[in-house]
């Protein structure tokens, strides 16, 4: 059931994730510029070193550190796309070997179809760099997918001897039990029987008193 609602929700996620990764693309050039800078000097205000600068300094550090957002951008959104495929594809019963692959391959496709179509758009061109900046991404969304497996694996393995041992001392309670019980009955049984001999003994010295006075009379 949890692999049939993960797959749901890796493949709607990864999905909108390529339309924005589409969208994005399908800026031209000034747009996609003037995006970039915004975010930057959003940063810039923020942060505790730069926030109180020039706004002459701003604007040069928002210049100067545009191409490298860009590049932060194009690796942080591509390892989403890493982390959702191998989401994926880590639900389906494959060789480890398998889903890295199929997990690149994806990625890798998509990222070389992101740069043609930046090359249809004006003020845009395609980037060799930029596909190796996004398969990197993918490549560390991957990663990050397996060390989380890895963790659950090694979690849920420690809970099952834990489990066992548990399930094991609850039998030898119930055996102890069983015993204490068998115990109980046969002490009852013991003391039926004991009782039984002591009511018999008793009658007997009864009857023998009985019998001697008789002939005493007599």
């Amino acid at each position: 059931m949890w692999r049939h609602l993960i797959r749901i929700i890796s493949i709607i996620l990864l999905v909108l994730t390529f339309i924005q990764i589409y969208k994005f693309s399908d800026q031209d050039g000034n747009t996609s510029s003037e995006l970039s800078r915004k975010a930057m000097m959003k940063i810039v205000n923020v942060f505790p070193y730069t926030k109180t600068l020039s706004i002459e300094t701003k604007e040069k550090i928002v210049e100067r550190s545009q191409p490298i957002i860009r590049k932060l951008a194009h690796f942080s959104i591509y390892t989403l796309v890493g982390i959702f495929i191998m989401s994926f594809i880590s639900t389906y019963k494959v060789h480890l070997k398998y889903k890295f692959l199929v997990s690149i391959l994806v990625g890798l496709l998509y990222a070389i179809s992101d740069e043609y179509h930046q090359s249809l758009i004006p003020g845009r061109g395609p980037s060799g760099f930029d596909v190796i900046i996004d398969t990197a991404g993918v490549i560390f969304g991957i990663i990050i997918v397996l060390i989380i497996i890895s963790v659950f694996k090694a979690l849920t393995a420690k809970e099952i001897p834990e489990n066992a041992d548990n399930t094991k001392e609850l039998n030898e309670i119930k055996e102890e039990l069983q015993e204490i019980k068998q115990e109980i009955k046969n002490s009852n049984i013991n003391n039926n029987t004991l009782n039984s001999n002591i009511n018999t003994e008793i009658k007997s010295e009864l009857d023998k008193e009985t019998e001697t006075k008789n002939m005493e009379e007599e």
